[in-house]
């Protein structure tokens, strides 16, 4: 059975099932899923039973909702209206027995056709089992106005005698065919006419060409050729209608609107363009296609093809596209001046007075607008007809397809521009619920997208909290939902939500909910992340430390493919259980000291993410109704995290370059040690070696650069590779040797154009010659001290001479000396430095000489050597030292109130400065890092990049700045501040960073183990030697001007004259200005 018998509810409930535009809806504040307007299911129904009464289409209606088949999303006792009100229907998986397919029926089984996707009545059925002849799970009747004659006898040849007859009408046009048509419209005009004195009314539906032509010609085609011809003649008349429909939209409604006062005259205009949008455009592209579908006809009575003229205008048909995707802002705006303008309401209701439409085309303002809509998904079905009664041999089965498919792809496109304003309409409904506070979600974003959104609870040690979660495509937010009684006309009424934790981007999201190791002195009470999260021990970040290591070239994507390489031994991203509030045996979700958490069994209705950064770090368990619900959240958070990490390939991240390198201690360095032991570095923990040979583990402390050869620092000594191991230390690693050995080494650099090798020792500066690494002698290893008490030291280029700027940092002030390097052993005596009493170590040459002495009243963090001044990071803030007249000043300017939000803390810890091309500099403190013109001044206002974890150092590689948090890499574009690349490791600290290279080198630490990573920005990433010079730099200051001197600026004081070498007195003149960044 390939057709649907009106007469019969199940058929019509059944159909109307597959053909129902369900949608998401918004009334009241309250969003309805799956739900239709009355007018649509109206329009649903008229169409399957093939009709243009929409009095008798909601009366089927209506009959669906006696039988609670359709039903208001409000009230269980309103029927069906033609209205926009809201109605939804049964739940298919409440028809168990009913299951879609081609099936066979049995027997006693009643076969129901469905309506596929877009191409009306399929040739699959639904078999239903049936019990007494009736179908039990749809609603059941019969509908006697539309059935057939129950006469056996009765045909449309040969009537019955009944005057009720359904086939009555058909016996008028065999009264009337004395008529000679001179076309089909005329004829039926006449028909109609003359049906109007009979006691039966002939409708325009009832007219086929079967009985508008003249007898003749219909006997002279076969049947199937007769069905064809209906068919075509349905498509045609039709589009009649529709088009005399689109001139009602135009003659009825915008017209008069634009003449009238109805709408206030300034929203006139934008009014009418929501509203009809495109109207017009659809009238003229119609109206053309009519008038070919109409000349066709005339020019025979059997028309030979119809396919050939659709396929000429499926260009002309693209403009539905803008018309689709403004409908449901034209739905919005009628409902919204219904609601607020009488004017506009009586307007509507007296739009029809005096008209003289026919009844079976009246209808609302918004029924009429839903009609191009409508139409265009009836093209399909008409078409289809046509083409399923087609011969083979004839030129329609080619050109008809041909026309389908550009249909189609009219119709996808339209599908496409109606998602995306629905998006964009609940964005702006969510946009004025949201109460956003601090946060700028970017709802209006013209590429912003919400996948999904939900309750879920939120389960927390001191109690459960209800949410409802929404997924943004950038950014995961959890709200609480309230009622807003206070809302007044100018805000939304009803459902608010306020935003109840920082919205998490999935960047952050960890590629595992790994086991924590809990330490009590260690936890940080998160307050509202669901539980606790983790202090890292390392380096003071905070950290979520997996027992695996994560083993891939790039977090999102590998080179070629973008597809995220993990190591398989890591657990999946979301975990099932709720890994921090169910510790047993635990007070407060916190587990006994050095235990480790075991997740709890498997939790079926509960998910869990492990987020990484300051303010969102942690483990969150989330608890939803069902189990397919946990699922669904799991798959689109998974979904999105991999989009969001897919496009970041910016840089490649070779970890594990090398693990553990043992190395056998060169007798000569060894030093009383037996010369087959064997040193582990990056060993935590030694290993059990095959043999007896005595082991030393060690970790990595500081690397450098000495012309290519990779110069490692250990608790033990220092170890030096082959030239080009810095390059590639992985193929270099069992190539390494002992060069010293020395305990409590805490930084190695190197001064290559002068042959020093400077190693600060247990807080002493010591220098050796860079012959050492390839000569390990008695004479190479004996050294000269520059200093004693250092706390760091900063090597650069400066004043046009190589400076080692040297830190000895107390907690109320800090000396700072600044010594110029000169060549390896050429110095004078007279230039001797000898900061302490104790004399050289046994050499007689000087390498070093006092260039500048100054000492600051606070603790001094960080040195970074410009090229005329020296930046000084401190306890309040950055200073400005001027290397030829020792005059320091703040950097920012305390004048500027744009300022305060850094300058009124105590508790920033300033860390990096970086130059722009713009005559600005990037300042980075421990939580946030902004712009600032040359005079301290804060440049670019709307620009304020927070990091999102607790970096422990940054390296710039224009145009991207890479902040170092123990648990991963931060990539970010410096020019945007978005996040560009997320790297995921634990224990990570970057120990080398090399700018021409455009790598770093740095180490990670996993259980009892270290590994040596390479982070390089990728060659498609670097400026090419033939394009612009790049975006940032860090040399040749320009001249600045600087605010005036104030209170914060404070001058350098004489050192104790215990000191051998002389110190400069700075200018006390406070009316005095300098260029603190000038070259």
């Amino acid at each position: 059975m390939s057709y649907l018998y009106p007469a019969f509810l199940s058929h019509v409930a059944s159909a109307f099932r597959s053909r129902a535009p369900l949608a998401t809806h918004v009334r009241d504040g309250i969003e309805y899923h799956k739900c239709f307007l009355g007018s649509e299911a109206v329009d649903t129904i008229a169409f399957l039973i093939g009709t243009t009464d929409r009095n008798l289409a909601l009366v089927i209606g209506r009959c669906l909702d006696a039988q609670a088949f359709i039903f208001d999303v409000a009230s269980a006792n309103t029927r069906l209206k033609d209205s926009s009100d809201l109605y939804k229907m049964q739940e298919e998986s409440r028809i168990d027995t009913v299951s879609r397919g081609a099936l066979q029926p049995s027997s006693g089984d009643l076969l129901v056709p469905t309506i596929s996707d877009g191409h009306g009545i399929s040739a699959a059925s639904l078999t239903a089992t049936v019990s007494g002849g009736v179908l039990t799970e749809l609603p059941v009747g019969v509908f006697l106005i539309l059935t057939d004659c129950y006469s056996p006898t009765c045909s449309i040849d040969d009537l019955c005698y009944s005057v009720s007859c359904p086939r009555r009408l058909f016996q008028l046009q065999n009264l009337h065919n004395k008529y000679k048509m001179e076309d089909i419209w005329s004829s039926s005009s006449n028909l109609l006419a003359d049906a109007a004195d009979s006691p039966t009314k002939m409708k325009e539906e009832d007219l086929w060409w079967s009985n508008t032509v003249p007898i003749e010609v219909k006997e002279s085609v076969s049947k199937e050729e007769e069905k064809r011809q209906n068919a075509i003649y349905d498509i045609i008349k039709t589009e009649k209608n529709y088009v005399e429909e689109l001139k009602i939209i135009q003659n009825l409604y915008l017209n008069p609107l634009k003449e009238s006062n109805v709408i206030d005259p300034n929203r006139l205009e934008h009014f009418t363009k929501i509203v009809f949008c495109n109207a017009h455009d659809l009238l003229a592209v119609n109206t053309k296609l009519f008038a070919k579908l109409q000349a066709r006809q005339k020019e025979q009575h059997i028309v030979e093809k119809i396919g050939d003229i659709f396929l000429s205008c499926a260009a002309d048909l693209t403009c539905y596209i803008e018309y689709c995707g403004n409908r449901e802002y034209s739905r919005n705006d009628i409902a919204l001046e219904k609601s607020q303008n009488p004017k506009f309401r009586e307007f509507l209701a007296n739009a029809h007075v005096g008209s003289g439409i026919r009844a079976e085309i009246k209808h609302e303002l918004d029924g009429y607008l839903h009609k191009p809509i409508a139409r265009m998904a009836s093209y399909l079905l008409l078409l289809k007809a046509i083409y399923e009664k087609t011969p083979l041999d004839h030129p329609d089965k080619i050109l008809i397809p041909e026309a389908t498919r550009a249909i189609e792809k009219v119709l996808a496109e339209m599908n496409s521009a109606s998602g995306k304003t629905m998006t964009k309409i609940k964005l702006l409904q969510l946009s004025q619920q949201f109460y956003m506070g601090d946060f700028d979600l970017q709802l209006m974003d013209p590429e912003r997208q919400m996948v999904y959104e939900g309750k879920v609870t939120l389960k927390k040690p001191t109690g459960d909290v209800s949410l409802v979660m929404f997924l943004f495509d950038h950014c995961l937010v959890m709200t609480r939902k309230f009622q807003d009684k206070k809302a007044d006309a100018s805000t939304v009424k009803g459902t608010r939500y306020k935003i109840y934790k920082r919205p998490i981007k999935y960047e952050l999201i960890a590629p595992a909910a790994p086991e924590l190791k809990l330490r009590p002195q260690a936890m940080s009470r998160t307050g509202t992340t669901g539980g606790y999260r983790p202090q890292s021990t390392y380096l003071g970040g905070i950290s979520l430390s997996p027992k695996t290591t994560v083993n891939t070239t790039n977090t999102a994507s590998s080179a070629n493919t973008g597809s995220t390489a993990i190591n398989p031994a890591i657990s999946p991203l979301l975990k099932e259980s709720n890994t921090l509030s169910s510790i047993s045996g635990s007070r407060d979700g916190i587990s006994p000291a050095n235990s480790t958490v075991t997740p709890p069994v498997e939790n079926r209705l509960q998910f869990s993410i492990a987020v990484v950064g300051r303010d969102t770090g942690g483990v969150y368990t989330f608890q939803v109704d069902t189990e397919s619900g946990r699922n669904i959240w799991r798959e689109h958070i998974m979904k999105l995290r991999s989009k969001r990490l897919l496009g970041q390939n910016h840089f490649d991240m070779a970890q594990r370059l090398v693990d553990t390198w043992s190395i056998g201690v060169n007798p000569v360095t060894s030093s009383g040690r037996d010369a087959e032991h064997i040193i582990q570095v990056g060993a935590l923990a030694p290993t059990t070696p095959a043999t007896g040979t005595p082991l030393t583990s060690t970790k990595f402390i500081s690397v450098c650069d000495v012309g290519g050869r990779l110069v490692v620092a250990t608790e033990v000594g220092l170890f030096a590779g082959p030239k080009g191991s810095v390059e590639d230390p992985e193929n270099y690693s069992d190539q390494f040797v002992q060069i010293l050995e020395k305990e409590k080494i805490t930084q190695v650099e190197c001064v290559f154009e002068h042959g020093h090798l400077l190693v600060l020792a247990d807080k002493t500066l010591y220098s050796y010659s860079i012959k050492l690494l390839d000569h390990q002698t008695e004479e190479n290893q004996k050294s000269n001290i520059i200093g004693e008490a250092i706390n760091f030291f900063q090597v650069g280029f400066a004043l046009n001479r190589t400076l080692v700027c040297t830190v000895r940092a107390a907690q109320l002030s800090s000396t700072i000396k600044i010594l110029e390097s000169v060549q390896f052993g050429t110095m004078k005596r007279k230039h001797r430095i000898n900061f302490f009493s104790r004399g050289t170590n046994g050499r007689n040459a000087e390498v070093m000489k006092l260039f500048k002495e100054f000492y600051i009243p606070t603790e001094a963090s960080s040195i970074h050597i410009l090229k005329t001044k020296l930046v000084v990071g401190c306890t309040k803030g950055f200073e400005i030292v001027d290397l030829e007249t020792l005059e320091t000043q703040a950097l920012l300017d305390p004048s500027d109130d744009s300022l305060d939000f850094v300058l009124l803390r105590e508790d920033t810890k300033p860390m990096a400065i970086f130059k722009t091309d713009v005559d600005e500099y990037f300042l980075a403190y421990d939580d946030l890092g902004f712009f600032v013109t040359r005079a301290g001044q804060r440049a670019r206002p709307d620009f304020l990049m927070k990091w999102a974890g607790s970096p422990t150092s940054f390296a710039l590689f224009p145009p991207y700045l890479c902040a170092f948090d123990p648990s991963f890499i931060c990539i970010r574009s410096i020019l945007t501040g978005e996040i560009a690349q997320i790297v995921y490791a634990t224990g990570i600290k970057s120990l080398l960073f090399n700018k021409d290279g455009g790598y770093v080198l740095g180490v990670t630490t996993a259980e009892d183990k270290q590994s040596l990573f390479r982070l390089r920005l990728l060659e498609r990433e670097r400026p090419q030697v033939d394009e612009a010079p790049v975006v940032i730099k860090e040399e040749e200051e320009p001249e600045a001007e600087v605010h005036t001197p104030d209170s914060r600026k404070f001058v350098n004081k004489f050192l104790p004259k215990s000191m051998l070498a002389p110190v400069n007195t700075p200018s006390l003149n406070a009316s005095s200005s300098f260029n603190i960044l000038s070259a």
